[in-house]
Parts: C-alpha cells; structure tokens; sequence
C-alpha cells in the first residue's frame, strides 16, 4: 500500500505542473507513414467554418478561422457514431445566430439521429435531443439562435437548450421547412404551414388547389416564399406557386422536359427558376407575382445540375454542350462562364468558381482558370466553405496525407492550413510490464514494426528483436509475462520468448491466431501460457509453454476453434467455441467436452467464465459457467420474457465488449425494458445480478450497447467508466458495485463532453485520456473522490492522445503523439 500512497502523491504534484511534466522517452520513428485526418463536410458560419476531422483519437468537430493558430478541435463526438447529411442538396447544417446546428447518427441508440448544436467551444457542443428515427429532412434556422428540425419519425423545436427543445404537433409528411420572415413555413398534407416553435403557433397558411402534387422545392426571398410542384393531372407539367405568407397562389405553369424538375435559387432576396423549355432549350425565369422569362438558352438541364447563387450571380451547368454558365438576371448578362471543367467538383466564392478533382485545384474568374496547386482534392460531401476572402477545403499532398488547406485564390495564397494528423511516430502498441522493463511493439525506418524493450532511458530502450530482418515487419502481438521472469509473444505467425535480453523461437509452426491479436496476451493457466495452433482433419492443437523450448509441449488436439472468438483461461480450463457451441478444456481427451451453445461476448471474471446466449424462452441473456455442465446456466432474465437484455447484434470485434470484470464481479451493459442501457452488475447469482444505477433517468440510456474495453478500470474497490446522464454529456463516473454509483467529475460543464478513454489502473488510482476543450486530448488521473489533468503532452488545443498507461519504477509511461514527433513513447514522473 506505500507504493500506492506516494504515486498518489506524484500524481497530485503533477497535476499542478502538467505543462513541463511529460518526457519523450525516445524518438524511435522519426519519419513513419503519412496519415491524414480526412477533413470533410465544411461548412460557413460567417467569421468561422466548422467540418470533421479525425486527429487519430476518432471523429471530431473541428473550426477555422482561416488561420493555423485558429485552427483548433471543438469537440469530440460519441465514438462509434457519424455526421449525417441529408441526400437533398447536401443539407446537413444551418446556422442561426451564433449557433450552428447539424445532425448525428448515435450509436447510444441503435444509429438513431440526434440533433446537435455548437457555438464553437467545447462546453456549448452538445446534443439538444436524441432518438429522432433514422432519415434526416430538413432544418431551417428561428429566433434568436433557435432551429426547427424535421426527421422522418419527428418534428420539433429548440431553442439552444436542452429544456427548450420540445416535439411539435404536426403532420408525419411535412416536407422542406423554410424560413421567412421570423417564421419557418413548410408543407404538410399538401397544404402550407408556418411555425414559430410552439404548438399554439403551429398554423394552416393555406391550401392547394387539386392539381397540386408532390413537392420539389421551397425557396424563400425577399417577398415572398416560392413553391415547385408536379401536377396531379399530367406528369408533363409542373407548377409554381407564391405566398407572402398568406393563401398561396399559381403563378405559372411549366411545360417539362422528360426527367427534368425546375430549380429554384434565390441570389439577393430574387428568386429565380431554371427549367427545360422544349428539346434542347433552357430557360431562366425571374420569379415574382408576374414571373418574367429572363433568356432562353440553346442547352439541355437536367434535375441535378450544379446550380448556386454568390457574389450577386448565379451559376448553373448544362448539357450539349456541357457548359457553366453565370447570369446577373439579364438577358445580357447570362453568359458562358469560362475555364472550368464542370465534370470537377465546383464550388462558389464571391465572383470565382474553385474546380476540386485528382488533378489538383483551378480557380477561374470566368474568362480563364488558374491552378492554385497541383495536389490532389477531395470530391465528395460538402468540400469547401467561405471564410471572408478564403476557402478551406481538403487536399492530400502526399507528404501530410489528406489535411485541410486554405486558398485566397492564387497559388502563392494556397497553402497547407494545419496537420491536424501528426506524421510520423512509432506507432506503439501492446506496452506490458517485464520484470524491471517495459516490453512494447515499435516500427523503426530501418527495422519495421519489430519489439522492443526499455528501462525507461535513453540508452535503455533497444530493439529486442529483428523477427522479420530488415525493414519488414513481424508484427508481434500478445506479450505474456510468466512468473519466471520470461515472456513470450507472437510474432510473424510464430511463439517467441525473451527473457528481456536474449530471444528465441520456440515453435516453426505458424499459430491459428484469428482473432487472437485482439486480446492483450495469451492464456496463463498454472504459470504457464497456452496457446491454439492450427491442425489438420478438422481439428486444432493446444500447446503450453514456461517460455523455454524444452518446457513447450503439446497438449490435446480440440475440434476446428472458430477464430471469431478469443480462447480464455478460467478456474484452470481453457474455453474456446467450436462448431458453435463453447467448449473447455484441462489439456486432456477427457476434460475437452461442449458445456453451452450459442455463445458471445466471453468474459472472465474471477474463476467463472460469463457469456451471451440467445434462447426461445429468454432471448439473448447473461449466462455464468464454471467449467462444468451443472454449473453452466442462465444467470437472470433481465428483460423478462422472450425480450433482449442485450438488444443488439454483435459484430465480431473483439475491441468492442458488453462486459468487463471488476474483481470477482461482472460489470455490464443492459436493457431491463424500462430503463434503457444502463450498467449493471452480477456476481454469478439471481440475487447478486442487479441495476447499478440508472444514470439516465427513465427509458433513455447512458451506456453505449458495447463499448472499448479501455472505456472502464477497476481500482480500489470501485468500477470507473463514462456515461451520459442526459445532463452532463460523457464525463466519467464510478460505482463501489454495491449502493454508490456518481460522478467524479464534471471535466467540461454542462451538456458537453469529455469523453474519457483508454482507462488504465496504476496503484489505487485510474488514468485516462480525456478533453476538456481547452488542452486537446490529454492524460488525466482520477481516484473515487476527484479527478484531474496529470499531462498535457501537446501544449495547446491540440491533442496527444495518449493510451497504454503503465508503471515503472514510479514513472507512468505510455504512447502518446506531438508536434513533429509523431506517436511515441513518454513518461511522467518527479
């Protein structure tokens, strides 16, 4: 316990002095693989531009202000889940007011949407509401900084905050919400409606005559709303109405050419309308309460034409010939607008045109194009956004990977804006305790992903072994300590051990690994580790080892193991599924028999091994085995009935679990049908098998369905792990697996996230990576009363990710990215 004491102590110290703590242990990879965050979906909020990005810790909101320096992460965003953008004109955010508000497809539940709003820091970047159905429709902005938001399964208000969003009463068909005037306007059962936010203000505009039909477009100006529908009676004609927010009113009908549907676009508060007018002709209307025919084109369009409006002008493509072209709403001003290729992705800025494709990026003024730089640009989603007199968008130079760059439109003003993704780095993984040293996986220039060791110096961080020789790549993996001072690992297909200076192979074969590179080391039964290797006829082979070549034996040959699942060790059996039941086995015939079918997710905890099963009376419930055939059974029918206590499929992932082991106890994730996903607890008993708390009241859930198995540690009698409780975003919580479960902290306040990853015990105390929207993602360090910062490894905004935390000699080492080091591995410490 006095060890305990005094790093309790280091890391109160240290979470005073932070900034200066982390040391770089050596900077093995100086070079490495390009990798790039795959900036996408930019999006213009007037000073600033939000789009996505992936520094290496997973998918985040990210702003610019067209500079480095402010060019920064805003949020993370849950784990698992993804931006969702509606198919129709690429709408997926709106601004309004300070806010800037987009959907999110949550995994928390089963990839429904949730609505999302930010203001640009990490305590206003939250979720207002979740559970919205799966098909995004429309937003469109109200009020102050409010949004009305329409799925297909909901229609509702917010005005910013969570206890202001609230479901409105309204039509399941209402279709392509527009703002006008204060208001938002949209149709429902073919008649226009208008809302202010509440149900009293929620009101019928006005009707439809019967020709009107499916609605293509709603477009607001200055004054008035416009509306493109198909006519009932003939599919050749299309109509167009007006409302200045009275009873609607036609104002023309439109003869169509076959596959086409007018476009409308608003350039200044005009709305205009480009429709086909007859084989081979286009024509362009100005629309108002007596639409006037500005020109008619010799050119096809079609319905999914490029078509915007910017710097007083609007652009749209045509077809024989295929042409971009620009138009002030003249006759005389609709001309060919020049030097584009308008196959490229095309994007508006002011009185410019940026064409994105492989061959790089072309600006053109519409007289002749010019190109900004020759690397390649991304073309898909929403590829670039306006800040004053910049563009940002995303190119790969081949150097940083796909990053995003800013351009003023010249090639001496294009430039790379920030390496979000550090290059470079190491790469380590699999960091494990060896005696006085650190075993871990490493990829050198000159060596390949080969394992190394080290006694936390300079000096003493070597190259254990060239497995592979030269620059290839053995891969090692599973790195078993045993208690004679050795450990053995996997490594090209085949068992090594080390005894941390010399290393040697104990077996040619190559191993049935499967999944097995998944796990964090073999099995260990008795000191000894085991391990499966592939066979013949249908069969496998068990092996043992004490890391010595004279003490690696073959035990039993076992039926063919199904590599989705990882062999565990419990109550001194090995467990392994084959021909889709789960087996054990002592190492002898006569100890290898099936006790359970239909297994998933195993775990161990203590000496009973739990696992997942679905039956036609149960549905898919916690079961518990201790080896034996009479104690292999259901633990307790958590959702009474035929019902899922654990309601999703599982993909083979080993990295994602539904429980974990705290002790001789189970902590898990699970559905009673009454309050969601929420954690719970089982000791391998009815009565032991009970709701830890349920940390979001009510039906809503806390708990994602599965999570990381770093996403929870076990450390002095308490279970750390995150959840949401509706009020405080992800944060990290902990529960004494009896009558206490609470928060520790709340690292960003209020609704927003930190989102602790990557928890590893050292001594009483747990660490983890978390961001608090001011240092990026860092190390942290919590106990069951409080928590705080141990290590900002990368000074600034930016993140270090790091992961892998692990003790030595009173030093926390673990693998973490910096500026211009790449992935590395540091310590902190006196």
């Amino acid at each position: 316990m006095r060890k305990a004491v005094s790093l309790l102590g280091l890391l109160a110290a240290l979470s005073v002095h932070a900034a200066s703590s982390p040391q770089l242990v050596f900077d093995i990879n100086t070079t490495g693989d390009v990798r790039g965050s795959a900036p996408s979906w930019f999006f213009s909020a007037g000073r600033v531009a939000y789009f996505f990005a992936d520094d290496g810790g997973g998918r985040a909101l990210w702003t610019t202000d067209g500079t480095a320096s402010g060019t920064r992460m805003v949020a993370e965003l849950p784990r698992g889940g993804s931006p969702y953008f509606s198919s129709r004109f690429d709408e997926g955010f709106v601004a309004s007011g300070d806010l800037v508000w987009f959907w999110f497809e949550d995994d928390v539940n089963d990839g429904q949407l949730s609505l999302w709003r930010t203001d640009g820091t990490r305590g206003g970047t939250f979720p207002v509401v979740r559970d919205l159905g799966y098909t995004p429709i429309d937003l469109a902005p109200i009020g102050a900084r409010g949004v009305i938001a329409r799925t297909s399964d909901r229609f509702l208000s917010s005005d910013g905050t969570v206890e202001g969003t609230r479901f409105l009463e309204g039509d399941s068909f209402a279709q392509q919400l527009v703002a006008f005037r204060g208001l938002v306007y949209f149709i429902s059962d073919y008649e226009l409606w208008r809302t202010d936010g509440t149900d009293a203000g929620t009101t019928r505009v006005g009707g439809f005559d019967d020709d009107f039909d499916d609605v293509e477009q709603l477009v607001a100006g200055d004054d008035a709303i416009y509306i493109v529908a198909d006519s009932r009676s003939s599919w050749e004609l299309h109509h167009l109405w007006r409302s200045d927010g009275t009873q609607p009113r036609l104002v023309e009908t439109y003869r169509r050419n076959p596959g086409d549907e007018p476009r409308l676009v608003a350039s200044n508060g005009t709305v205009y309308a480009l429709m086909g007018g007859g084989e081979g002709l286009t024509e362009l209307w100005r629309a108002g309460p007596q639409p006037a025919r500005v020109t008619v084109l010799e050119a096809n369009v079609e319905t999914y034409m490029f078509l915007g409006a910017s710097g007083g002008s609007i652009y749209f493509e045509t077809r024989n010939p295929n042409k971009l072209w620009r138009s002030d709403g003249t006759a005389a001003g609709t001309r060919v607008f020049e030097g584009i290729d308008i196959t490229d992705m095309l994007f508006l800025a002011g009185s410019r045109v940026f064409a994105f494709s492989g061959a790089g990026v072309h600006v053109s003024d519409g007289t002749r194009a010019t190109l900004v730089t020759p690397f390649e640009a991304d073309t898909y989603d929403s590829v670039a956004a306006v800040i004053g007199d910049l563009v940002v968008f995303t190119v790969d130079d081949e150097t940083h990977g796909s990053e995003p760059w800013v351009s003023d439109g010249t090639p001496q003003g294009t430039r790379l804006l920030k390496n979000i993704r550090a290059d470079g780095g190491s790469e380590g993984a699999h960091l494990r305790r060896l005696g006085d040293a650190l075993l871990f996986r490493a990829d050198s220039e000159r060596h390949g992903v080969e394992p190394w060791i080290t006694d936390g110096t300079l000096f003493g961080t070597r190259l254990l072994a060239d497995v592979a020789g030269g620059s290839g790549s053995s891969m090692p993996a599973l790195f078993t300590p045993l208690a004679n001072g050795r450990a053995v690992f996997l490594a090209a297909g085949r068992l090594y051990a080390t005894d941390g200076n010399l290393t040697e192979m104990l077996r040619q074969a190559d191993v049935y690994l499967g999944d097995d590179a998944h796990a964090t080391q073999l099995p260990v039964i008795g000191g000894r580790a085991w391990i499966v290797y592939g066979g013949s006829n249908e069969t496998d082979e068990v092996w043992t080892t004490d890391g010595t070549r004279g003490g690696t034996t073959k035990l039993v040959d076992i039926p063919y193991r199904d590599d989705d699942f990882t062999p565990v060790a419990a109550n001194g059996v090995l467990f392994f599924v084959a021909r889709g039941s789960l087996w054990r086995t002592d190492g002898t015939e006569q100890g290898t028999f099936a006790v359970a079918s239909h297994p998933e997710q195993m775990h161990v905890a203590g000496n009973r091994l739990f696992f997942l099963s679905r039956t036609a009376a149960h549905g898919r419930e916690l079961w518990v085995t201790d080896g034996t055939l009479g104690g292999t059974h259901i633990v307790k029918d958590i959702h009474r009935g035929e019902e899922d206590a654990f309601p999703y499929e599982f993909p083979w992932d080993e990295y994602l679990v539904t429980m974990r082991s705290a002790g001789d106890l189970l902590f898990f994730t699970a559905d009673d049908g009454v309050h969601g996903l929420e954690p719970w607890r089982s000791d391998g008993t009815e009565a032991g098998t009970f709701l830890l708390h349920d940390v979001a009241p009510g039906e809503a859930s806390s708990m994602l369905p599965m999570f990381e198995r770093d996403s929870t540690a076990f450390a002095d009698g308490s279970i750390f792990f995150a959840a949401d409780d509706g009020v405080h975003g992800v944060e990290l919580w902990r529960s004494d697996l009896q009558q206490t479960t609470e928060l520790v902290r709340d690292i960003v306040r209020g609704q927003a996230s930190s989102t602790p990853t990557n928890l590893r015990v050292i001594g009483d105390l747990v660490t983890f990576s978390a961001n608090d929207g001011r240092h990026g993602r860092e190390l942290w360090w919590a106990s069951p009363a409080n928590a705080g910062l141990l290590a900002d490894v990368n000074p600034g905004p930016d993140s270090s990710l790091p992961r892998e935390m692990t003790e030595l000699n009173g030093f926390i080492y673990f693998f973490a990215s910096a500026e211009n080091r790449g992935d590395e591995l540091w310590r902190v410490g006196p």
